[in-house]
């Protein structure tokens, strides 16, 4: 059993360096996805120094498409790679699986990641660091079903989740953001949830 196997329930980021071929990239990809419950993938453009548009950008879609899973993309902090106009392209060509944009491209692109969220379908916005005002034009453009909560970091969640329960009352809309969403874009079903 490894150190992966041991804490497989906890999710984390698999970092793989620039050594790493293809063929090992996939092996884990799909070991992570098939053997140990992994429910997506995530590019961060700059750690990863791919542009999303690039080839090694669009790698990590074909992957996640193969494997039927979304992928998250970190958007704001790191321009001009975490630019959310730089996944127009990417979102035009990999329409079947979702794409959820990190951080909803933080207060500085937050329009560029709601424009991506309003016109694809399969777009979704999660606003950890974003101000409440841009999660309540978020909410009052394209809705509770395509918001995710999340707090990035767990000293961050009191401050996340108030801009939540400020917004709006306990009702659908909220258990919307607060965890449906995600259940359905991570296709979680009963997994986590009654």
């Amino acid at each position: 059993m490894t150190i992966l196997d041991a804490h497989a329930h906890l999710g984390y980021d698999v970092v793989f360096d620039e050594e790493s071929t293809e063929e090992e990239l996939l092996f884990w990809h799909e070991r992570c996805v098939r053997e140990l419950g992994f429910v997506g993938l995530k590019l961060t453009p700059v750690a990863h120094a791919a542009h999303p548009g690039s080839c090694d950008g669009r790698h990590v879609f074909e992957v996640a498409a193969a494997l039927g899973v979304p992928v998250m993309v970190h958007t704001g902090a790191g321009i001009p790679f975490a630019d959310p106009s730089a996944l127009e392209g990417v979102a035009g060509d990999f329409d079947s699986i979702p794409i959820i944009l990190a951080h909803a491209g933080t207060d500085l692109f937050f329009a560029q990641a709601l424009s991506l969220a309003r016109r694809f379908e399969h777009v979704y916005l999660e606003p950890s660091w974003l101000s409440i005002l841009n999660l309540n034009k978020a909410l009052k453009t394209v809705g509770a079903r395509k918001i995710m909560f999340s707090a990035d970091h767990a000293v961050n969640l009191p401050v996340e989740l108030a801009k939540y329960t400020i917004l709006l009352p306990d009702g659908p809309q909220l258990d919307r953001m607060l965890a449906g969403t995600a259940v359905e874009v991570f296709a979680l079903g009963g997994r986590f949830c009654p």
